[in-house]
């Protein structure tokens, strides 16, 4: 099944009575989930009206991997404040005294981990 967000696998599984089934197989005997506020952070999720734009200095960049947790973190605080944010990554060994206000213009943060 393909999502247009993580957000709404709980929500199809639940559509799909996976938490009766788990639960049943358990032998628990839970009220039904009140998913309304993940059904409210999943909307929020897919319809976020502004954007964030963040300049990462790191001396990993070209690694994929290397700040994921930073960005997850980014992406997680632009849900509260209505923005996706798109990150830009900056070799700290290439910026130098000289180029380093120029690279870095027309951001809205700066992160060096």
């Amino acid at each position: 099944m393909d999502v247009d967000t993580l957000y709404s696998i709980p929500l199809n599984l639940q559509a799909q009575n996976m938490d009766e089934i788990v639960c049943k197989k358990l032998h628990l005997d839970t009220p039904a989930a009140d998913m309304t506020e993940w059904a409210a952070l999943r909307d929020k999720v897919k319809n976020l009206s502004g954007e964030v734009k963040i300049a990462l200095v790191g001396k990993y960049v070209q690694l994929p991997d290397a700040y994921i947790s930073v960005n997850e973190a980014l992406k997680h605080a632009g849900y509260t404040i209505d923005a996706n944010v798109k990150i830009d990554y900056f070799d700290s060994e290439k910026l130098t005294a000289e180029n380093v206000a120029d690279e870095l213009k027309g951001y809205d943060g700066v992160i060096v981990p």
